[in-house]
């Protein structure tokens, strides 16, 4: 079942009652989106078996699609925005993607390096099938603007063969811990800082580290290409 949409609409009514009735009869359907724009499907959208969005593709993206559908080739995409609902709650978070493979994280850490922030997590792949995971790394800060939510950072796609167990790392310095300033510095000031790991937003482990002045000159000696502001000493 394919939709072609050049723009947001509920799927609803007139639009969306064929689309229903199919998944009444046959709830393991496939709905696949060509659209430029994401689609509110409003409860459709949970009552299909599986859904691709596939975007407004080129003139080889048929054979790509059967290619995911079939199996030969395990998909890696990862949604750009959240999926909200009408009334404002994210349906698919920032960064929600499935593929063939089941990745469980675990065994995360935090800690002090000799002049950045090392942050480790494990993966292991449950499936059968090899297959690519995207890690997502997200900061909280002491800065007003990051303090509430917190803020994506920098990410790593990993490559896991069926079965495989890696140890993934992330080495954070100046330009993923500290913030452009309205004078075009990067700021970093002392305080504690929340270090999250995961596959999406909603699926985030997070450990504490607390950055002191002394730690923070460390990283602007070790940066200093950069344009560093310590804020606080």
């Amino acid at each position: 079942m394919r939709t072609d949409r050049e723009q947001s609409g509920a799927a609803s009514g007139s639009r969306g009652g064929g689309a229903a009735a199919l998944v009444h009869v046959n709830p393991r359907l496939a709905l696949i989106e060509s659209t430029r724009l994401p689609l509110d499907l409003g409860d459709l959208a949970t009552r299909v078996g599986a859904r691709l969005l596939a975007w407004s593709g080129s003139d080889a993206s048929d054979d790509a699609l059967a290619e995911v559908l079939t199996g030969q080739v395990n998909p890696t995409g990862r949604l750009p925005l959240a999926l909200e609902t009408a009334d404002r709650t994210a349906s698919l978070p920032f960064g929600h993607g499935l593929g063939y493979a089941r990745v469980a994280y675990s065994e995360m850490d935090v800690e002090l390096g000799a002049d950045r922030v090392i942050a480790q997590i494990t993966l292991r792949n449950l499936g059968e099938d090899d297959c690519v995971e995207t890690v997502l790394l997200y900061l909280r800060g002491p800065s007003p603007r990051i303090a509430a939510n917190s803020e994506l950072r920098c990410f790593q796609r990993v490559e896991l063969a069926a079965g495989e167990t890696q140890r993934v790392q992330f080495e954070l310095g100046l330009e993923e811990l500290g913030e452009i300033g309205p004078d075009g510095r990067v700021a970093l000031e002392p305080g504690s800082y929340e270090i999250l790991l995961g596959r999406d937003a909603a699926h985030l482990s997070g450990r504490e580290v607390d950055l002191q002045a002394s730690m923070i000159r460390t990283i602007a000696g070790f940066s200093r290409g950069a344009r560093l502001r310590a804020i606080g000493f």
